[in-house]
């Protein structure tokens, strides 16, 4: 299923394009799959770059926004923005930890 979402192939594309006995099952599968997502109302990693890919071919104002976002910010600056550390606190070391962890 990766590799056909890697191809931007949802379930019925990668069904129409299946041949053979074991493609023929991955499909009954990968539609079964998304069926039981569907029903949680859930997303899958490959899903979620599948989706961001839809996105950006499909609203071209998306993508000019993040064009345009992307030059605006490689221009102004190479530097990562970092957070201030108050004095005393080793970042990763005194951080408050929420009751029962790290204990």
């Amino acid at each position: 299923m990766s590799a056909a979402k890697n191809e931007l192939l949802n379930a019925a594309a990668f069904a129409a394009r299946a041949s053979g006995y074991l493609e023929i099952e991955a499909a009954r599968i990968y539609r079964a799959y998304e069926a039981e997502l569907a029903a949680a109302g859930a997303l899958d990693f490959d899903d979620l770059l599948m989706r961001t890919v839809s996105l950006l071919q499909d609203v071209p104002p998306v993508l000019e926004h993040y064009r345009s976002a992307g030059a605006t910010s490689s221009s102004t600056s190479t530097r990562t923005p970092t957070t201030p550390v108050p004095d005393g606190v080793t970042p990763g070391r005194n951080t408050p930890q929420p009751d029962g962890c790290g204990r």
